[in-house]
């Protein structure tokens, strides 16, 4: 990892609520949820309250891309199935 300095204004938008997908998986079994308009640590706070024991979690922003696609950024992505 390598972090830069950059210029904070280079973004034209920014919000404390989004979209965000948990999924719960052990290998075999795959549940997801997903929030609506909501916040990153609210999301992350029921993942691990509400997390079965024998799966791991993880937890992804869904965002559209410049076609107007669906699609996912995993935020917290724990290496599945190790």
């Amino acid at each position: 990892m390598r972090p830069t300095v950059v210029d904070p204004r280079d973004t034209s938008w920014e919000s404390n609520r989004a979209d965000f997908r948990v999924e719960f998986s052990d290998g075999i079994t795959c549940t997801t949820y997903e929030f609506t308009a909501t916040e990153f640590d609210q999301v992350i706070q029921w993942a691990t309250t509400n997390a079965p024991t024998t799966m791991e979690y993880r937890v992804a922003l869904r965002t559209l891309d410049i076609n107007g696609q669906w699609g996912l950024v995993w935020l917290k992505n724990p290496p599945l199935y190790s």
